[in-house]
């Protein structure tokens, strides 16, 4: 008997059509001065209560002491997420898909 065993503790939703939304790096001390701190737009692809996959033409580096905001618009609600990139993959030629696990002790420093 094969069982696949599923690992996740949140059960995933996907996405009919990847969610156009932006990502924005708020850690100051991780921040140098040849970074770009604008908003970057990423693609959601799926998403659980414990984080969210985005692909993204723009390359990240997968560090834990960056926390990033996410902005994302569903049923024309604003909801804005933090936490950290946990996973990259490169998947063609300039695209990358990411793993991203959701911070929740950050959301009031960083409003």
């Amino acid at each position: 008997m094969n069982k696949t065993l599923n690992r996740r503790r949140f059960k995933r939703y996907k996405f009919d059509k990847p969610v156009k939304s932006s990502l924005e790096l708020v850690t100051i001390s991780y921040q140098n001065e040849n970074q770009n701190i604008e908003t970057k737009d990423i693609y959601i692809v799926d998403m659980s209560a414990g984080g969210l996959r985005f692909v993204s033409k723009v390359e990240f580096a997968v560090n834990f002491l960056a926390i990033y905001k996410v902005h994302l618009k569903l049923h024309n609600r604003e909801i804005v997420l933090f936490g950290k990139i946990v996973r990259k993959q490169k998947l063609v030629k300039h695209f990358f898909d990411y793993g991203f696990r959701f911070e929740f002790n950050y959301g009031e420093h960083f409003k």
